[in-house]
């Protein structure tokens, strides 16, 4: 049902409180108006009052994307009174896509976590819905592309950054078809491109293109983008760098890639040079696993194993969706993988509700779609001074992973000066082999991706045992008194003192 427009400007020139009252609003919601007004200004005001009206009038609902009703409220006796209305106003929603905003904002108000029957039964009824629409299909990938138009296209982006002082590096499937196909990929469709936050807000790239022949086609919280004049569609990924790792999130956080740090290059591309990961193997494993060979399926939501979802219904609201539409298409491949990504991410089995026939098995999975390697740093940790200091803080810019072995007697001591140190995952005795050598076999049990041993420690690790830590895909690195930080060259983990490469010396041992 829409609502009558007269009925709007008339509205609109009444006071919020008069409106709420108008609608019969109750109380501790009508009331809370000038405590909005005062704390989040005249917008969120008017935000609040038209989501009652649209709400009671059963006009379409904004999704609390765009206004974050629930984040409003100050009290359990508000929370509860806006829970009761959105359950009388849920039997007469117009929408499915009503139904699953005001299921959200009842998810939240309850602070209920996926596992939750009323979670469960809600995706069944979103499944439910999706296979017995007569419409509905995925984001259309038919769009202008072709490689002299995105190369124009690319470079003319360049052109601008440059002109402005400002980077931007060449992510996803457009990084990958600069370093495995040299041009992009065949089966591409937009250009991918990411860019640090502490450099460069999303406001500040809109602001870029203002005045110039791209015109901006998406304007999201975490992304947006810009099309070129024949068509070619460029998005811009915002990247955080967090203590230990990256991260770049989807709509909603539905989606959210974790990579571990990387710093930028140069790389020759289209005949320019173009910035990209320094790490890009590393970087393309995240993204997408064995990237060297073209894939027959591939899906963002599925196939990368740096993707996390976020813990909220509109995730598995989402995913729900895409299994039902999967299921009603009788595409297996995208039915079986949205049944996984349930299971995995959200511990649902969704087979019971399908219909006989087309229900995909759900394997296990034993492990997360990502999760930080560790960094071992070996040490007496007798005290703890600069040297240790500079080590494990750089450590923790490389990985939120980073474990103490601590090596001596009078272990008691030495692990409570370990263990006091703030951020560190563990602090154990390291394994000491009876040839009073590191044990690598244990050390590798962990899958760590770099080994910090301390110097004057080094005759603990023989060169067969660093070759084997090395063939194990695991870095080795010693430090001293001179070492400034650890650091990563050439994909590798290295200890630096001052710019110069400390390179473990193991032909004497």
């Amino acid at each position: 049902m829409s609502t009558n427009p007269i009925t709007v400007v008339t509205r609109s020139l009444r006071s919020p409180a008069a409106r709420l009252a108008q609608l019969d609003v109750p109380e501790p919601l009508s009331s809370h108006v000038s405590s909005v007004e005062s704390r989040h200004g005249v917008e969120s005001v008017e935000a609040y009052v038209r989501f009652f009206e649209q709400l009671l009038d059963r006009a379409p609902l904004p999704t609390y994307a765009e206004v974050d009703i629930v984040a409003l409220l100050e009290s359990d006796e508000q929370r509860d009174a806006l829970a009761a209305l959105i359950k009388r106003a849920i039997p007469s929603a117009d929408s499915f896509d009503d139904l699953e905003t005001m299921n959200a904002m009842l998810f939240r108000l309850a602070g209920l976590g996926c596992d939750d029957a009323a979670v469960v039964e809600f995706v069944h009824a979103g499944m439910q819905h999706t296979l017995n629409e007569r419409t509905g299909t995925f984001q259309s990938r038919e769009k202008h592309f072709n490689y002299h138009d995105a190369r124009d296209a690319l470079l003319g982006c360049k052109r601008i950054f440059d002109a402005a002082g400002k980077r931007f590096f060449l992510d996803r499937g457009t990084l990958l078809g600069c370093v495995r196909e040299g041009g992009f990929i065949a089966s591409d469709y937009d250009i991918d491109v990411g860019i640090f936050a502490d450099e460069i807000t999303l406001d500040e790239v809109k602001t870029l293109f203002e005045g110039t022949e791209f015109e901006l086609t998406q304007d999201f919280e975490f992304k947006v983008g810009v099309a070129s004049p024949t068509g070619v569609q460029i998005d811009f990924f915002l990247t955080t760098r967090e203590r230990g790792y990256f991260l770049s999130k989807g709509f909603r956080s539905i989606h959210n890639w974790y990579f571990t740090p990387f710093e930028l290059m140069e790389y020759p591309f289209l005949g320019e040079r173009f910035l990209i990961p320094a790490t890009y193997e590393k970087h393309l494993d995240e993204n997408y696993g064995n990237w060297r060979d073209p894939a027959i399926f591939y899906d963002l939501s599925y196939n990368e194993p740096c993707v996390a979802y976020g813990r909220g219904p509109e995730a598995i609201s989402y995913l729900s969706k895409r299994l039902a539409r999967a299921l009603r298409r009788g595409w297996r491949y995208y039915s079986a993988a949205a049944a996984n990504a349930l299971a995995r991410s959200f511990d649902l089995d969704v087979t019971d509700r399908l219909p006989v026939g087309v229900a995909p098995t759900v394997a296990p999975i034993d492990e997360p779609a990502w999760a930080p390697r560790p960094i071992i740093v070996v040490d007496e940790f007798d005290s703890y001074g600069p040297r240790q200091r500079r080590v494990i803080e750089s450590a923790l810019s490389l990985t939120p992973d980073v474990r103490l072995a601590v090596i001596g007697s009078d272990m008691n001591d030495r692990l409570t000066v370990a263990g006091a140190i703030d951020r560190v995952t563990s602090a154990s005795g390291a394994p000491v082999a009876s040839n009073q050598r590191l044990d690598v076999d244990a050390l590798l049990a962990d899958g760590p991706q770099a080994i910090v041993l301390a110097r004057h420690l080094d005759t603990m690790l023989s060169s067969t045992d660093v070759g084997a830590l090395l063939a194990a895909g695991c870095d080795v690195a010693f430090f001293d008194e001179s070492t400034v930080a650890l650091g990563i060259v050439d994909g590798r983990i290295v200890a630096r003192s001052g710019d110069v490469i400390d390179e473990p010396n193991i032909s004497a041992r």
